[in-house]
């Protein structure tokens, strides 16, 4: 009796290990539906497409998404009555956790449909947290470059358009570059106090600033923006008496954070700064390299002097406590995407679990049927 215990024991253990290795393959090699702990996930997509031809465009856009782990494609249609003729965002449902390559098809030959930021479209990432899609409709012989290049023109001071050109070239590539994603977080963080000195120092408005991308309100503000409040608060002995005043008190913090990413574009920043400098001891005022005036023959500069607001100088943190911000920012993040992976995978690790004790138990289980049978 004993003996035919421990057969059954033996069969019904082995039994539940091939049908938990069975499960494991399955919720790990099928990509169908994707599953987590709460079943099925879906993302929802957004599209946000703009017509940057002057209404010459006109036709309808074919959207085919293909999940490049089954190959499973939806396709979707964009027209001007449902999305870039009208105030409508057409919006998609498709499964989540995965990738999809996007191709799009237009019987127009003189135009073509890019990113926002001018590049080519390829693929994305769909979480259950929904994905927006920025694009636009071009003509096809316009320049894949960032929009913010769209911004700089012709000043007229041959010196100023060269010096920011070379920071330009040097900065580009990180607009759209995954391992300056944390860099950025400042100017999310930041972006109230930003709008408020835009507002004070260009005249633009609030919502101008934030409808800027995050690398648009980067080089606008460490261009410019910054050093123009500075001369805003008639303090120029703090920030322009000397090159060491100007370093410590006006950019020594940007610099840092932009040499924590990359050597060559903290070096760019620091030769544009020098050279916004060298203007300010010979002008009495910054350039702006938007919109190729200076502070003073700005519009929006008051008569009176400004009075100064609760923006945050380089002297206002230390170089410690910025870089500890900056770090927690990206500690959170990191630990953001180690949950969401925990969750989104959590049907495959219970099943692992499974495996484990049920491969221990058996462990135990011969050793324990070895010596028995070692007794009798």
């Amino acid at each position: 009796m004993k003996k035919a215990f421990r057969k059954f024991m033996m069969i019904f253990l082995t039994f539940v290990l091939c049908m938990g290795i069975a499960m494991t393959t399955y919720a790990t090699e099928t990509k169908e539906d994707p599953i987590t702990g709460n079943g099925t996930v879906y993302c929802e997509l957004s599209f946000y497409l703009t017509d940057d031809t002057g209404g010459d465009f006109k036709d309808d856009i074919e959207v085919t998404l293909t999940d490049i782990a089954v190959e499973k494609t939806y396709d979707y249609t964009l027209t001007k009555e449902n999305s870039y003729g009208s105030k409508d965002i057409p919006k998609l449902s498709v499964l989540a956790n995965t990738t999809y390559e996007v191709a799009i098809k237009s019987d127009n030959k003189e135009y073509t449909i890019v990113n926002k930021d001018g590049s080519e479209i390829e693929k994305f990432a769909a979480t259950e947290d929904g994905h927006d899609l920025y694009w636009k409709i071009v003509e096809k012989e316009a320049i894949k470059e960032s929009e913010m290049k769209e911004l700089i023109i012709d000043s007229g001071n041959k010196e100023a358009d060269v010096a920011f050109e070379k920071f330009y070239e040097a900065i580009k590539g990180i607009e759209n570059n995954p391992d300056w994603e944390n860099f950025f977080v400042k100017y999310q963080l930041y972006e109230n106090m930003e709008a408020e000195a835009y507002v004070n120092v260009v005249g633009g408005t609030e919502d101008e600033w934030k409808a800027k991308t995050l690398f648009e309100r980067f080089v606008y503000y460490e261009s410019y923006v910054r050093i123009a409040e500075y001369m805003s608060f008639g303090n120029y002995e703090r920030y322009f008496s000397s090159e060491d005043n100007f370093y410590a008190n006006a950019i020594s913090s940007s610099y840092i954070h932009i040499k924590r990413y990359g050597e060559v574009e903290a070096e760019a920043y620091k030769t544009l700064m020098m050279w916004q400098y060298n203007y300010i001891q010979e002008n009495g005022s910054p350039f702006n390299f938007i919109t190729g005036l200076s502070y003073l023959e700005s519009a929006s500069v008051p008569e009176t002097e400004k009075i100064q607001t609760n923006s945050m100088d380089d002297t206002d943190i230390s170089d410690e406590d910025f870089e500890k911000i900056v770090q927690e920012e990206e500690e959170t993040g990191i630990w953001s995407e180690l949950f969401k992976i925990l969750k989104n995978n959590i049907f495959s690790i219970v099943i692992g679990l499974v495996l484990i004790a049920v491969v221990v138990g058996m462990i135990i289980y011969r050793k324990k049927y070895n010596e028995d049978d070692y007794d009798e």
